[in-house]
């Protein structure tokens, strides 16, 4: 995710110079992106000690955490693996539903990495083998079609 936000830092300061585009704006856009990983990861989180579990270390793109394990917690709990998800459409409808985020930047980012994230893992569940949050719904004996279609 840093490179990520380095890399649009730098395509930004050169888009901005040539087309005109507002750098400031961009950063915000960009820091909502980063805000939108930590809302997923403490959805994960926050339904992890919802079920009396240990949530150990909240990074990028995972949480640690620990009752018999982050795994364990998951197949036991199915909901705490979609906390993320939750937590992502939650942020994204309050943003939709305020006019006044409607024009910000920041927010704006944090809706798009919400929606991003939604639709992107449930087209790589579907089209490769990347494992991502729904293989470890689907691990607990959850229905997975339910899930995508939510």
């Amino acid at each position: 995710m840093k490179r990520i936000l380095v890399v649009t830092i730098i395509i930004a300061s050169f888009l901005s110079q040539v087309m005109a585009f507002d750098l400031d704006k961009m950063a915000m856009f960009g820091l909502g992106l980063a805000g939108g990983v930590y809302v997923h990861e403490l959805g994960h989180a926050a339904t992890i000690l919802a079920v009396g579990g240990q949530v150990d270390e909240i990074g990028w793109a995972y949480t640690k955490g620990s009752k018999q394990g982050v795994n364990d917690i998951f197949k036991e709990y199915p909901v705490t693996d979609l906390g993320g998800y939750l937590s992502q459409s939650l942020m994204t409808e309050y943003i939709l539903n305020n006019k006044d985020l409607h024009h910000n930047d920041f927010a704006l980012g944090m809706m798009y990495f919400g929606i991003y994230v939604n639709l992107s893992n449930v087209a790589k569940y579907y089209f490769t083998n990347e494992v991502n949050d729904l293989d470890y719904y689907r691990s607990a004996g959850e229905n997975v079609n339910v899930a995508s279609a939510v």
